[in-house]
């Protein structure tokens, strides 16, 4: 059976990676919230108070760990 965590690690995609990679290369050495790494991956308007509960950014989390 595959936890909930697993299942959400399954669905980010090699693009969602070079997304979140781009946009941190991009940003020359400044800071980048997670919120607009969030938003340059999955679009919409993410804000800072909603990051606790989004599974877009848990997603954005693992993809920094990776890289």
């Amino acid at each position: 059976m595959t936890s909930v965590y697993d299942q959400l690690i399954a669905e980010i995609t090699d693009t969602d990676e070079r997304k979140v990679f781009d946009v941190l290369l991009n940003a020359g050495g400044e800071r980048v919230t997670r919120a607009e790494l969030t938003r340059a991956v999955y679009g919409g308007n993410v804000s800072e108070e909603e990051l606790a509960d989004s599974t877009k950014d848990r997603k954005v989390r693992v993809i920094i760990n990776r890289l």
